[in-house]
């Protein structure tokens, strides 16, 4: 019997290891996908958290923006007033012609006669830019004593807050070679264009 017990012994010895070499074989093949598919949801939470913070990061300034945009004295809102208007020939020639100190005779300065003359005023209706917003012209004549009355004008109109003018085109027919001529009118022909949102 001892024999017997003597070669059991030797053969639990032998299967010893095989058991627990195949027992962490099975624990690998068994742990493995579990451990992968945890990595990979690791790195997908890892990567979702940093979308977030980059969304939410962006969320802000957009309800910055939407708060500025709310603020009626805001220059975003001014802005976004000047394009959000019909285009209307009429309140652009009432701009150009009428509502400025350019090209009306103000009976408190004591001038008789404007200081700019417009002439030749053609406003056009535009087409949709690929922004949305449509785009108009407008083509007028500018007379003045000098150029600076010009320039002053054409800055009142570029910054006007009802309209969003802009200078696309101007002539500027100055001659610099002879300075005599500056005591002339002069007179250039200028192209706005206009932003609107109908």
């Amino acid at each position: 019997m001892a024999f017997n017990s003597i070669s059991t012994l030797q053969k639990n010895r032998v299967y010893a290891p095989m058991i627990t070499g195949l027992a962490i074989l099975v624990a690998v093949l068994v742990a493995r996908p579990a451990f992968t598919a945890y990595s990979e949801a690791k790195m997908e939470l890892l990567a979702t958290e940093t979308t977030l913070s980059e969304e939410q990061s962006k969320l802000s300034k957009l309800e910055a923006e939407s708060a500025k945009l709310a603020d009626e004295n805001s220059e975003l809102s001014k802005n976004v007033a000047k394009i959000t208007r019909e285009f209307t020939p009429s309140e652009i020639f009432e701009v150009l012609l009428l509502d400025n100190k350019f090209t009306v005779a103000s009976a408190v300065s004591g001038q008789t006669t404007p200081s700019v003359s417009v002439t030749d005023v053609v406003a056009q209706a535009g087409s949709k830019e690929p922004s949305g917003i449509y785009r108009g012209t407008v083509n007028l004549k500018v007379s003045a004593k000098t150029p600076e009355l010009i320039a002053a004008y054409l800055d009142f109109l570029t910054s006007h807050p009802k309209f969003a003018f802009t200078l696309n085109d101007i002539s500027l027919p100055i001659n610099t070679q002879n300075p005599q001529t500056a005591a002339t009118e002069t007179t250039v022909d200028v192209t706005l264009g206009l932003y609107y949102y109908p």
